[in-house]
């Protein structure tokens, strides 16, 4: 009796697996209509553009972070010519003065497209923008991949004496010069250490596409660390260094950025204090070594792991 009882129970609960396993619907996170529960894509998913960007909303996840400094909404269009419907090259609208506003882009085959920005008030039809408004244009070829270390960004300016725009590839290795690895993470500002913010690079960071206005431009880079390790969070504060007169024109469109790495023992070393209360001399060890032999000093560290009795000692040491 007992078996027939349970029967009945195993089928209901493998039925209703498979009915879980067998959800059609949309499964792309980026389309408008994406469903979480489906894990079976039926080929419904929705990238119409003006579905989900007509309220200036920011997509989930993206390729291209923009920032609006202009004080105007703005348009964004993808390879946008003179006579044809702008239906298909409208991607977004983009409210006025925000920062890191994220759009995504399909570019499967990576290659070169025109992006290009009106201002909203000077656009009578959004699907025949006028050419000779046109505010700013970028060629970029824009990765596919939605990672941040990845993505595109597009500093938009209010200025109005700008004659071009061009690109910054900017990179951060994961290793200094001899060979140690990089552990801070570091922001890089424009022409000032108040200036809007170009990037915010991890190390390994390579060849990071930025858009800047055509000029003589100042990079300042600014370096922190926040411990991975730690409950809190806490951000140290390193210290800045800087890239000057870096040239952006019609004949030099593109400039190849290298940000040195950071000299500090920030996250390196750490602290450790001992104790002695015993009436004894003791010696630290690390495993199998005197802490001597590890511990960072200035000059000779001999002798330095025994701890008189009644006393301490902090040693600073690899973490």
């Amino acid at each position: 009796m007992q078996s027939i009882r349970i029967l009945p129970l195993l089928l209901i609960t493998l039925l209703g697996t498979q009915c879980k396993r067998e959800r059609y619907g949309c499964t792309d996170y980026r389309a408008s209509n994406y469903d979480a529960s489906a894990n079976i894509d039926d080929g419904s998913c929705d990238y119409s553009p003006q579905y989900y960007y007509d309220n200036c909303e920011p997509a989930a996840d993206g390729n291209l972070l923009i920032s609006n400094r202009t004080g105007s909404t703005l348009y964004l269009y993808k390879n946008y010519s003179e006579g044809s419907s702008g239906t298909d090259a409208f991607i977004t609208c983009i409210p006025s003065d925000t920062s890191e506003f994220l759009v995504y882009i399909p570019n499967d085959n990576l290659g070169v497209c025109q992006l290009q920005i009106w201002k909203a008030d000077e656009v009578s039809d959004r699907n025949t923008p006028g050419m000779q408004q046109v505010y700013r244009q970028w060629s970029v070829a824009l990765s596919n991949s939605t990672l941040r270390g990845e993505r595109a960004t597009w500093l938009i300016t209010g200025s109005n004496q700008v004659a071009g725009t061009g690109t910054l590839l900017i990179s951060y290795p994961d290793e200094d010069a001899f060979g140690h690895e990089i552990i801070y993470q570091v922001d890089v500002l424009l022409n000032s250490r108040n200036g809007a913010r170009l990037a915010a690079l991890q190390p390994g960071v390579s060849q990071k596409k930025v858009s800047i206005d055509y000029g003589v431009h100042y990079l300042y880079h600014h370096y922190w660390y926040s411990d991975p390790n730690s409950a809190l969070g806490t951000i140290e504060d390193l210290g800045w260094a800087e890239t000057s007169e870096v040239v952006i024109n019609e004949y030099h469109p593109e400039a190849i950025i290298e940000i040195p790495a950071f000299v500090s023992d920030a996250g390196k070393y750490g602290q450790l204090t001992v104790i002695n209360r015993s009436s004894h001399v003791v010696n630290v060890y690390a495993e199998d070594r005197l802490i001597e032999d590890i511990c960072r000093v200035e000059g000779s560290s001999q002798g330095l792991s025994s701890i008189p009795a009644n006393s301490q000692t902090t040693f600073v040491i690899p973490v």
